[in-house]
């Protein structure tokens, strides 16, 4: 049966093993070394050290206050009546430390030397395991080196396993072990964290396109259980959604039908007064699904021309009798976007700029990775405090702004949709020294469209 575990047990239950198995396996480096031999841990000699008391003890000065100075809990100096082909077998000799002491014969001016295994009694050379012949044997390592007077010098060092490890201090394998640590519990927590970033891709991938992503359930119970709760809330928004659309697909066929009836009859009857009321009405009608509708813009996206679409935009309201201010630059501006979902954006701004101000004006300038439309007037503007408020659906400004009571509250909200739909910004600020400035920022484009695209 598998444990549930949560993702904090499981991190925990991590480190513990960790710590456990280190403790053990110092436990267990500590009993094999001082079980086997009968010495303490050790270090090997430095070459430079024995060459060096070598050269003392031949000085001439008194050996033995030279042997007690020199000796300690940590070193073992002795002289030996031996020689040195006396003091080592083949079977214990260490033939890479020799070639160290050849590099000081020289110093040493031919004196006989050896680095051998210090076995105890009772231990024959033969008996030694691969282990044992290494820098790293259980048993004491030692350097014998004879002198001029015939006696031979033997040393060998000791430390407690505690304090040394291989002749690595204790704090350097505790920093090892505490980075092994630190990258073992880092691998942990990637691959615990793994289905929270895969949650998070397919959030945004949902909140962007409105389109089920199902996440494989795994990880921690606490993470199954939030996995199932997305993908099922993912299904009902879905289908949510889904209905809303064939709801306001009815809804507006049915009204549109019934507004085409209101205006043939009006036409028949001479009722030419009720004509702008039809007409204001279908205009609500097409903002109100505009608004309420799924986007769908960016599954058309291509490079459009944001000097084009400006120069178009500024003929059509030409040919309607109304004139507007239009400074853009030579330089080529593109944009990734639905161009009829970004014109109507643009229409939106522009419709207000000249229904509500005064000599309106668009521009625009490439800043960075950004394009930035900006579209003024100088009318009389709106207050700082419901800039924010009126970007919200159906609710319109003050009464010089709207004094003539057309529109229905929802041309910024619309066009401040479909720009965020694009993954750019529109805001509101006063234009100098009166009227509004809206400002629309869209990323530039940055690759022309596929052949066939």
């Amino acid at each position: 049966m598998r444990l549930r575990w949560s993702l904090f047990a499981r991190v925990a239950a991590v480190a513990a093993i960790l710590l456990l198995g280190t403790q053990l396996l110092l436990v267990w480096l500590y009993i094999s070394d001082r079980g086997p031999g009968s010495e303490p841990g050790y270090r090997f000699p430095l070459p430079e050290r024995v060459v060096a008391m070598v050269e003392l003890l031949e000085s001439g000065a008194d050996a033995e206050r030279i042997l007690g100075a020199l000796n300690g809990p940590d070193l073992l100096v002795l002289l030996s009546d031996a020689p040195v082909a006396d003091e080592a077998v083949a079977e214990t000799t260490l033939p890479r430390v020799e070639r160290v002491l050849a590099r000081y014969d020289d110093v040493l001016g031919g004196r006989p030397y050896a680095a051998y295994i210090a076995v105890p009694d009772g231990v024959a050379g033969t008996e030694l395991q691969r282990r044992d012949r290494t820098l790293w044997s259980r048993y004491p390592l030692r350097m014998a080196i004879g002198l001029s007077d015939g006696r031979t010098l033997v040393v060998e060092t000791r430390d407690d396993l505690l304090t040394q490890i291989y002749s690595v201090p204790i704090g350097f394998w505790s920093g090892i072990f505490g980075l092994v640590s630190a990258l073992i519990v880092l691998l942990v927590l990637r691959r615990e964290t793994a289905p929270l970033r895969a949650l998070a891709r397919a959030a945004e991938a949902f909140s962007a396109g409105a389109a089920p992503t199902p996440v494989r359930e795994r990880g921690a119970p606490e993470l199954r259980h939030l996995i199932a709760a997305f993908n099922r809330m993912q299904v009902r928004i879905a289908d949510l959604l889904e209905g809303r659309r064939v709801m306001l697909g009815a809804l507006g066929h049915d009204l549109r039908t019934y507004l085409t009836r209101f205006q043939l009859k009006a036409d028949a009857a001479g009722a030419e007064s009720l004509t702008p009321d039809i007409a204001h009405m279908a205009s609500i009608l097409e903002n109100c699904l505009a608004l309420a509708r799924d986007p769908d813009g960016k599954a058309r996206l291509a490079t459009v021309d944001l000097v084009a679409l400006v120069a178009r935009v500024a003929a059509d309201l030409a040919e309607t009798g109304q004139e507007i201010a239009v400074a853009l630059p030579e330089a080529e501006l593109t944009v990734r976007a639905n161009d009829l979902a970004l014109e109507r954006a643009l229409r939106n701004v522009v419709d207000n700029a000249v229904r509500y101000g005064a000599n309106p004006s668009i521009s625009a300038q490439r800043q960075a990775d950004m394009v930035e439309l900006v579209v003024a007037d100088s009318g009389p503007g709106i207050p700082a405090e419901d800039r924010a408020r009126l970007m919200q659906p159906f609710l319109r400004g003050n009464a010089a702004r709207t004094a003539d009571g057309a529109g229905s509250g929802l041309g910024l909200s619309i066009a401040k949709a479909l720009i965020e739909q694009h993954g750019g910004t529109l805001s509101l600020a006063a234009n100098q020294p009166r009227g509004l400035r809206v400002s629309l920022c869209l990323p530039a484009a940055t690759a022309p469209d596929p052949p066939g695209g």
